[in-house]
């Protein structure tokens, strides 16, 4: 990071996004940043963002009405001096073409020089047309994963938006896919369901929920018996045909239109026993955002939800066995009042020397 290694880092809230401040600052005093200020303008900008100019230049239109106005006025005047200068310069090189190569034939009157050539580029041109796509400056993770969240096996991935000016009334959902291969080598799709879904220390569950984009936000769909990954362990998950699909949509606050952003997620895109690592805030309200794809390894069961659900209504614990020197982890089954201990899955790798 930037900052000097004199800065400490504490946790704003229960939510893994930590702040930095100066050592020997108190806490209240660093929270005299606000992320929002009393008038409602968003004091946070996102930093260290991957690819942060390809994102802004494809969403051109919405980076130049969020830039100075001096750089507005100017860059759209010298779009429409170009756009006019261009287009008389056609009309003169036409006129100057029909009446030299066809006989004299006036296609455009009143025009004879290329002042009144420019002049009717004025009154004729079309408007500059410029796509607006908003969802190019709003990033999801790269991966999903599975992990526990408050003490549930949860699927999680991360979305957040890189601008300053903020969307008005977010959607997000996410959808799952399944499908099979037939014998004849094709897929049908075996069954389409809406994820219910949280954020990470939220309490608004739904289908569907509107949260308040401010920062990068770490989206959870618990793995209970209402889930599709219910009864897929590490394993299962990695050899089935499933697609998960996240859609946000929101209304762009300084055009009022829609936008949408999409991504999927494939079996092999999910990480299973990982979770995001923190995403940090400068005392300057910078958010750096060079750790909002990185994950860092977790205890988590390989058996599904539904198996280890079953495993500790029967009293029997689940412990991760490793000596250190190992690429996998192996998990074991202690039944209650021995010390008997049972593989719940072999370790084929030669580097393991686990008993």
């Amino acid at each position: 990071m930037s900052e000097k290694n004199t800065d400490t880092q504490i946790n704003l809230t229960s939510n893994p996004i930590s702040y930095l401040l100066p050592k020997g600052r108190r806490q209240s005093q660093a929270r005299g940043n606000r992320l929002v200020s009393k008038s409602g303008k968003v004091n946070l900008r996102a930093s260290k963002v991957p690819q942060k100019r390809e994102r802004f230049l494809a969403d051109l239109f919405i980076s130049l009405i969020d830039a100075k106005w001096r750089w507005v006025f100017a860059l759209y005047s010298a779009g429409f001096i170009f756009s006019w200068s261009f287009f008389g310069s056609a009309w003169l090189l036409i006129v100057w073409l029909r009446l030299k190569y066809d006989n004299g034939v006036i296609c455009v009157d009143n025009v004879d020089s290329w002042t009144s050539a420019f002049l009717f580029s004025v009154e004729t041109r079309l408007p500059l047309d410029m796509e607006v796509d908003r969802s190019q400056t709003l990033m999801f993770s790269k991966h999903a994963v599975v992990g526990p969240h408050d003490g549930l096996l949860s699927f999680m991935f991360r979305v957040g938006d890189v601008r300053k000016s903020q969307l008005l009334d977010v959607a997000i959902s996410v959808h799952c896919f399944s499908f099979r291969t037939t014998a004849t080598g094709e897929e049908i799709l075996v069954s389409q369901q809406e994820l219910p879904i949280t954020t990470e220390h939220g309490i608004e569950v739904g289908e569907q929920i509107r949260p308040f984009l401010l920062m990068p936000l770490t989206i959870v769909h618990v793995i209970d018996d209402r889930s599709p990954l219910y009864e897929l362990g590490a394993q299962d998950l990695a050899v089935s045909r499933m697609e998960i699909i996240a859609v946000l949509e929101g209304c762009v606050e300084s055009t009022g239109m829609v936008t949408q952003a999409k991504t999927s997620f494939l079996a092999e895109e999910i990480l299973w026993g990982q979770r995001f690592l923190p995403i940090s805030i400068f005392r300057s309200n910078k958010m750096d955002l060079s750790s909002f794809d990185k994950t860092y390894h977790v205890r988590t069961p390989l058996m599904s939800a539904k198996e280890y659900e079953r495993l500790e209504q029967k009293g029997i614990q689940v412990e991760e066995l490793s000596n250190g020197n190992c690429d996998c982890n192996v998990w074991i089954l202690r039944e209650p009042g021995s010390s008997t201990k049972t593989p719940l899955t072999n370790c084929n790798n030669y580097k393991c020397d686990i008993v």
